[in-house]
């Protein structure tokens, strides 16, 4: 539960603060707010379907009402991802599928290693950089400041992604999807 002065996430994952007001208040507030971006009570949010929550009810997996379901995973989201790349390499994954599939299959046999370590490593090091810079620009221009924020992106690329083997996807949320193509031939070529 949080404190009457914490920010809470709200469907456009802007934060909600409830000053002044007991922790309940607040949560009832903060998901009011989200079930009305999304269509009111019976509304749905389009990241977390009502069938993921029918499933976890009827698994006793969860006794939250679905808003307080989706306010839950949303809040869990933020801490797991907290520069949202994570749910941008699934939204990549799921939307983009026949590009990585063909991103992996113009791969070499001859250069299968090479990709999955040392070309997986030099994207791994542009996401840290990518990051790093998107977290400093967030905060303010003491150097202690921009030092945690790199720092602290770059330890998350390192306990987030380093052990998962997701270059292609990785390789489409650096370049984007036209540019994926001629990317990855560049890099092969190099």
């Amino acid at each position: 539960m949080t404190n009457s002065n914490t920010p809470l996430s709200s469907s456009a994952h802007a934060p909600l603060v409830c000053a002044g007001t007991s922790d309940s208040v607040c949560e009832t507030q903060a998901l009011q707010a989200l079930a009305e971006a999304h269509g009111g009570h019976w509304g749905r949010h389009p990241e977390h379907p009502v069938a993921d929550w029918q499933y976890e009810v009827a698994n006793d997996d969860t006794r939250l009402g679905y808003w307080a379901w989706v306010f839950d995973r949303l809040e869990q989201a933020a801490i797991d991802d907290p520069y949202g790349v994570l749910a941008e390499l699934t939204r990549i994954e799921r939307e983009h599928d026949a590009l990585l599939s063909e991103l992996e299959a113009l791969v070499p046999a001859e250069q299968r290693a090479r990709w999955e370590d040392e070309l997986f490593w030099d994207l791994i090091d542009e996401v840290k950089s990518a990051l790093g810079a998107r977290a400093a620009n967030t905060c303010s221009d003491a150097e202690a400041e921009q030092d945690d924020a790199l720092s602290t992106a770059e330890q998350w690329v390192a306990d987030s992604l380093s052990s998962d083997a997701r270059a292609a996807a990785l390789l489409v949320w650096l370049e984007g999807p036209e540019k994926a193509r001629d990317a990855l031939l560049r890099r092969l070529q190099d």
